[in-house]
């Protein structure tokens, strides 16, 4: 079986700058994904499929200075 994270993605997630990949899909998070995600500006790949998140995908992902990551 896979390691399973559970939670929330914390706000603090837009400090990691250099961040290019996160891959989250077929976890146990839920929530709302944070604003800060739009400041990861050098985000190519967002991958959170399969887990249980409420809401909208936050206008600042869309509104990102680079092109916008790939989002599965």
């Amino acid at each position: 079986g896979a390691d399973l994270i559970s939670g929330t993605i914390p706000d603090s997630i837009g400090k990691l700058s250099e961040l290019r990949i996160l891959i989250l899909s077929d976890n146990k998070l839920q929530g709302t994904l944070p604003n800060s995600i739009g400041q990861l500006e050098n985000l190519e790949d967002l991958e959170l499929a399969g887990n249980n998140f409420s809401g909208t995908v936050p206008f600042s992902i869309i509104t990102l200075s680079q092109s916008p990551p790939a989002i599965a």
